[in-house]
């Protein structure tokens, strides 16, 4: 049995990846694709050693920056994959790029909840000064600009 391996088309597979996946069959595999990708890249290459000067990077490892990345690297995975499959880039493609994106997401908060994991930056409990009016009226809060500590203070009428 000899194979030739110069007449494998690697773009056959790309356009099986491509329509399987806009087809629905594999979405949940692309979502699990996705989530691996945005641990790998959260977990290792935003490690505060590797960043180095580039610090800004860190938000990806925000809850607001996984979103971010996530659909970033779904629609990467959804754009690249058309190109190596020669197929035009439609407004369907990316629809199913957001889509596997927001399974991905789904698949990654239910993963974390399943696991007992906390949230990336932990919300801080909200503190309210000043009274509470119980009678139900419309509350009116004063509110003044910061001035600053060098600015000329207004003179007081007589």
């Amino acid at each position: 049995m000899s194979t030739d391996l110069a007449s494998v088309d690697p773009n056959q597979l790309a356009t099986l990846v491509l329509s399987h996946v806009e087809n629905g069959n594999w979405r949940a595999l692309a979502a699990l694709g996705v989530v691996a990708i945005v641990f790998a890249i959260r977990t290792w290459l935003l490690a505060p050693a590797v960043l180095g000067r580039f610090k800004a990077l860190a938000w990806f490892k925000s809850d607001k920056g996984g979103v971010a990345l996530n659909f970033l690297i779904a629609s990467l995975g959804g754009v690249g994959n058309a190109l190596a499959a020669h197929a035009p880039i439609t407004v369907k493609l990316l629809i199913t790029s957001a889509v596997n994106a927001c399974i991905a997401a789904g698949v990654f908060v239910s993963i974390k909840r399943l696991a007992g994991l906390p949230a990336a930056i932990p919300v801080a409990p909200v503190t309210v000064s000043g009274t509470i009016d119980t009678t139900g009226a419309p509350t009116v809060v004063p509110v003044t600009a910061a001035e600053p500590a060098d600015a000329p203070k207004p003179e007081e009428s007589k």
